[in-house]
């Protein structure tokens, strides 16, 4: 299978690690990648190597027009011509720019209906796909034909349970966080500090080396994750990765193969919920250790980059959305 992948500027955005990673493991796949940072193929040879490709993969960056030109990628696109076998991979969050309207995380955290604003779909890219993968699909968003859910995943660098400064579980709760402004992270980093001067062993903090960081994460009974820009966080991939019990703000995103309340994974929708359910897995360790290495498994089975790449491959085959790895 021939693939080109046009990336507007590297890996910078999730879901281009996630399905670039999915590229890298996984065979049978001629890739060609065509980088505006750094340009391997010429434009027209990206432009012949169109003529017996399978698929044409275009990403999504934030700020890519400051590095591919406020035409990006739309001319090349047009110069090849084939809308039937282009595949856009939309990794926005609050809007489909990268640019956020003014407080609109702020204003989310109350009204979470914030977290989807305007313009909300790249249009002109709407006109030039085939498939339209966005990472924050909500339901209303599928009367658009084109438009299938792309939830962002687990990367192989964050698989660290099995590494050589494996440690066992020391900590109670693991609570970092770059910063609190979306989401419920101010309120539960908050509920951590308070069961912490309770007497439970918690780490609170942010700016950790990343080795550090993975480290507090694999000796943790409880590894916490909020909104970040949208509904999604990286965190709670790092957690569940490492046979840690993920604590995560519930979602309003669509998305396949999800986990489940208490097995896989531990939702909250509001701080009392948090604190609540907090205080009675911190009384059941081995509930923790058990949602863990559950939580795990299904990572493993359904959303690792591999696993995302033949998600998409399914459904462009016609598979539908909700059960393409069933």
């Amino acid at each position: 299978m021939k693939i080109i992948a046009i990336f507007p500027n590297g890996l910078k955005d999730t879901i281009a690690r996630l399905i670039s990673d999915g590229f890298d493991n996984t065979k049978n796949v001629d890739l060609i990648r065509y980088d505006y940072l750094n340009k391997k193929y010429t434009e027209e040879e990206i432009i012949n190597h169109s003529k017996n490709a399978n698929y044409i993969f275009v990403f999504w960056c934030k700020y890519q027009h400051q590095f591919a030109g406020q035409n990006y990628p739309h001319d090349l696109l047009d110069k090849i011509n084939k809308p039937e076998i282009t595949v856009y991979v939309d990794g926005s969050e609050y809007n489909c720019t990268g640019h956020p309207s003014p407080n609109q995380g702020k204003l989310s955290k109350t009204d979470p209906s914030k977290c989807k604003g305007e313009p909300w779909i790249d249009e002109k890219m709407y006109e030039r796909c085939k498939w339209y993968f966005k990472r924050e699909t909500y339901e209303e968003d599928l009367e658009r034909k084109k438009i299938i859910p792309l939830l962002v995943g687990a990367e192989s660098s964050f698989f660290k349970e099995n590494g050589n400064w494996w440690k066992e579980k020391e900590y109670d709760i693991f609570c970092s966080f770059g910063h609190t402004t979306t989401g419920l992270r101010e309120e539960t980093q908050e509920i951590c500090l308070k069961l912490k001067d309770e007497g439970f062993n918690n780490i609170i903090g942010s700016g950790f080396p990343y080795k550090q960081y993975m480290d507090y994460i694999i000796q943790s009974h409880i590894g916490v994750s909020a909104w970040g820009a949208g509904n999604s966080c990286r965190r709670m991939w790092e957690i569940m990765s490492n046979k840690t019990c993920c604590f995560v703000q519930k979602k309003q995103i669509l998305f396949p193969n999800i986990f489940e309340d208490g097995v896989s994974y531990v939702e909250y929708s509001t701080p009392e919920e948090f604190e609540s359910k907090a205080r009675h897995y911190l009384k059941n360790k081995d509930k923790c250790i058990e949602i863990g290495k559950n939580g795990y498994e299904h990572i493993k089975k359904y959303h690792t980059g591999t696993k995302r790449l033949e998600y998409m491959l399914k459904v462009m085959e016609g598979s539908d959305w909700r059960t393409a790895l069933d």
